[in-house]
Order: C-alpha cells, then sequence, then structure tokens
C-alpha cells in the first residue's frame, strides 16, 4: 500500500537481492493525541525505520507516477544523522531504475557501522502529469550489529511519568513485537507505546515473534531522558 499525497506518493524499499520488499507509508506509528506536548514535525511524512547490518545496502525509492531523473535526484538526499539531528550529506550515488523509480547507491566504502542516516525525498517533487508531493518523505536506517534493536524515549514535559516508548527497528527479522516492562499490552515493532513508568531509570523491553507469545529475547531500554535513536544489544 502506497500513501498517496495529492496522488504522488514515494515508497522507500530494500533492494534485496532478488526482491524489493516495500516499505509502506501507512504501518507508521506515531504517538497518541493523550500526550499533545510532544511534537510532530507536521512538514514530514516519516517512513518506518530499518535497521541493517549490510554497510553496502541500497535502497530504491518508487514513485506512484512517472518523474523526471533529472528533477528527483536533485531532492533526494541520504544525511547523516547525530542526537536526533541531520549532519553531514552522505556522497551517494543516485541511478534511474524505471520511468518511476531511483536507485541509492551507497558510498564509496559504505555505510559507517553505529551509524544513523536519514534518505529525504524533499516536497514539491513533481510527477510528469504536474502532480505535487506536499511533504518531505523522509526514512531513517541504521547499520548495526547483529542482535540488535533500535529504541525511542519520549517524555512528556508536563507529567514526565508519561513516557512514549518506541522499538523502532532491530536486526533480527523474526522479532515482530515487543512488549515494556510493567505495560502488558502488545505492541508492533515501529509502532509507539504509551507507560507510566514513574521511579525507574530503566526497564526491560521483552522480544516476541509474530504470534506475541514466543519470547525471542529481551533488552534493557534507559527512560531517564529523552532519547531519539539508542542501538540496543538483544540478550
Amino acid at each position: 500500500m502506497k500513501l498517496k499525497y495529492k496522488k504522488v506518493s514515494v515508497v522507500l524499499a530494500i533492494m534485496a537481492a532478488v526482491n524489493i520488499s516495500p516499505i509502506s507509508f501507512t504501518k507508521v506509528h506515531a504517538a497518541t493525541d493523550s500526550i499533545a506536548a510532544i511534537q510532530t514535525n507536521t512538514d514530514e511524512k516519516v517512513i518506518v525505520q530499518k535497521a541493517t547490518t549490510n554497510t553496502n545496502k541500497a535502497w530504491t525509492v518508487t514513485f506512484n507516477s512517472e518523474v523526471d531523473y533529472n528533477e528527483i535526484k536533485n531532492v533526494l538526499q541520504v544525511n547523516e544523522v547525530n542526537n536526533g539531528q541531520l549532519g553531514s550529506v552522505v556522497p551517494v550515488t543516485i541511478l534511474p531504475l524505471t520511468n518511476s523509480s531511483m536507485k541509492i547507491i551507497p558510498p564509496s566504502g559504505g555505510y559507517k557501522k553505529g551509524q544513523f542516516y536519514q534518505i529525504t525525498v524533499k516536497k514539491g517533487v513533481k510527477s510528469k502529469k504536474g502532480k505535487t508531493m506536499i511533504k518531505n518523505n523522509v526514512m531513517k536506517f541504521s547499520v548495526n550489529g547483529e542482535n540488535t534493536a533500535i529504541g525511542k524515549v519520549e517524555i512528556s514535559p508536563v507529567l514526565s511519568m508519561f513516557k512514549v516508548v518506541t522499538i523502532n527497528a532491530t536486526t533480527r527479522p523474526d522479532i515482530k513485537k515487543y512488549k515494556i516492562e510493567g505495560n502488558d499490552n502488545l505492541f508492533n515493532i515501529g509502532e509507539a507505546s504509551i507507560n507510566i513508568i514513574e521511579n525507574k531509570s530503566s526497564v526491560q523491553v521483552y522480544l516476541y515473534g509474530n504470534d506475541g507469545t514466543t519470547l525471542l529475547g529481551k533488552t534493557s531500554l534507559d527512560v531517564g531522558r529523552q532519547i531519539s535513536d539508542k542501538i540496543l544489544q538483544i540478550q
């Protein structure tokens, strides 16, 4: 499925050896409105985050209409992300694949292990029919060691016991769901969980398979401070 912006949309996909697996825009879960003080950037559409062990991962950007390569290559970029902030531009190579897709070739020497990155397709890009995408489309990914997860913590500035915890991605394809210590609810990877956490600086995170009952691993997450991206070792 593709999320449409005035009839123009973009999907980022992992280039695998044989198949391209699309990342669906509709699978992104944000913190709920019950903690309204946590701000989101309404000028961006964030695609589900990914974690990979492959330093030479290639990515594909696919539009739902034919586009002009010369226009797209000027609005598509990859940046390093440090402490939640965009850093330097990564010198990737962008190549046309079809009339509606581009391939992002990694930089010479590959991506850095332990580093977070963001792919951005800037708003304003037009299809050959003149349809316009009205928001930036972004996807973060990181290059991690095996058996790791990516965690995020948002703390309400109004009531600090309310904390939104998200396990955004793992390098384990068998892990699909998670639970937070003290919260009986089960959440999909990439889905935000709202928790009431008092007098604890860290919590255990339990990781499950698709059935939601098979425990495949656990990790500890610091919830005493706001964290944009944290690499967690799965035990």
